[in-house]
């Protein structure tokens, strides 16, 4: 095998010196060619940076956004003229660079029919209810469900708004 050092480069372009280089990775070598096309170099280059870059740890990834509740139940609303006759409620986490933030979601729409689901974002209502350093915790996620209904009734009243808690329309959803 020869080292980078002895591999000969006859021209003097970046593009022709990087062909003829040997690059060593471990548990596997490769040769770039000189036959080989300018664009297969750099897909083979991105991809080269993207296997390096995954494989490096990043202790504060963040994670991604969770429903820890959803459900849709019938509802009352009149928003931008629209009669609203459903809503969906949603508690959300959300951690980030070790912070976990919990928010409720509510959001009404038409639902014209028993199988239509169509959310439309504009008649929305959100809160947090929970942000402080840490992670995901059963007992918390457990005391904010207890306290569910009532913050999202506050928080509905803003728009003039009823859920009925007694008439969901499909059953809720916990992750």
């Amino acid at each position: 095998m020869k080292s980078v050092a002895s591999t000969p480069s006859v021209s003097t372009s970046l593009s022709k010196t990087i062909l003829h280089t040997q690059i060593h990775i471990p548990l596997f070598t490769v040769y770039l060619k000189n036959h080989l096309r300018r664009d297969v170099v750099g897909d083979f280059c991105f991809f080269l940076s993207y296997v390096l870059t995954s494989c490096v740890y990043f202790p504060t990834r963040p994670m991604a956004t969770i429903n820890v509740y959803k459900c849709y139940f019938e509802a009352q609303c009149t928003f931008a003229g629209v009669p609203r006759r459903a809503a969906q409620v949603c508690l959300v986490a959300d951690s980030e660079n070790g912070l976990i933030k919990y928010t409720l979601l509510v959001n009404f729409f038409p639902h014209t029919a028993p199988d239509d689901f169509t959310i439309s974002y504009d008649a929305l209502a959100q809160q947090t209810l929970y942000e402080a350093s840490g992670r995901r915790s059963r007992k918390r996620e457990e005391t904010l469900l207890q306290s569910l209904q009532n913050s999202a009734n506050l928080l509905v009243d803003t728009l003039s708004a009823t859920i009925y808690w007694d008439k969901p329309l499909i059953e809720p959803q916990r992750a």
